[in-house]
């Protein structure tokens, strides 16, 4: 994401069976693909928020630009 290289992320099942054990459904993580199809070439991307929950969530927020 920081690179700006997304296609990884779009094509993910593609990356084994632990990329659909990470992404078990896609209610979470086809939001984050919309948004970044947002990004414009060169735009930066920062992560605002990291952590875990529970010892086995982990959640990520970022913002583009």
């Amino acid at each position: 994401m920081l690179r700006g290289e997304h296609a990884g992320l779009i094509q993910y099942l593609g990356n084994g069976k632990a990329a659909a054990l990470a992404v078990p459904t896609l209610d979470h993580y086809l939001p984050m693909i919309y948004a970044i199809a947002l990004q414009k070439k060169g735009e930066p991307l920062t992560f605002f928020h990291e952590g875990f929950q529970h010892g086995s969530i982990s959640m990520r927020g970022f913002q583009i630009g």
